[in-house]
């Protein structure tokens, strides 16, 4: 029974890896960074049609891989508590992805350039995300 609970075990821990965490990777802070300046700069700048559509397409699709996380994370715990609370930890840090880029996604569809207001709460939705991961990051490299 032992050797097919640690079976159990590993086919999840392999889940993880394969499916969470190369969805995490992407959503990183040091791999958003960068397009999110670009796309903060496009929201203050003239903003043609066309770039505006190809940055919503692009934090639509962030959007989705922070969904698949949260849908990969959201079952029944393991039993095991650093499975469980890595996968705690990388749905909370998908679910703070999701409402920056819902925020987002709403300045992109406005006319008017964002408000400071606006910014700052969008700011506030980016600095949890990145708390976040830090947090998602500490149990990974503590779990080695």
């Amino acid at each position: 029974n032992k050797v097919k609970s640690d079976h159990a075990r590993r086919a999840m821990e392999i889940e993880y890896n394969a499916q969470i965490a190369p969805r995490l990777a992407e959503l990183s802070p040091n791999k958003l960074s960068a397009e999110e300046a670009k796309i903060g700069m496009l929201l203050l700048l003239k903003r043609s049609p066309e770039k505006i559509a190809a940055a919503q397409a692009q934090v639509t699709n962030w959007k989705t891989l922070a969904q698949s996380i949260v849908q990969f994370t959201s079952r029944q715990p393991t039993g095991w508590r650093e499975l469980d609370q890595q996968c705690e930890r990388a749905k909370a840090f998908a679910l703070a992805c999701m409402d920056s880029f819902d925020l987002l996604l709403q300045m992109l569809a406005s006319p008017q350039p964002p408000s400071q207001p606006q910014w700052e709460q969008w700011r506030a939705r980016q600095h949890a995300a990145d708390q976040l991961w830090r947090a998602v990051q500490e149990l990974s490299t503590a779990g080695e």
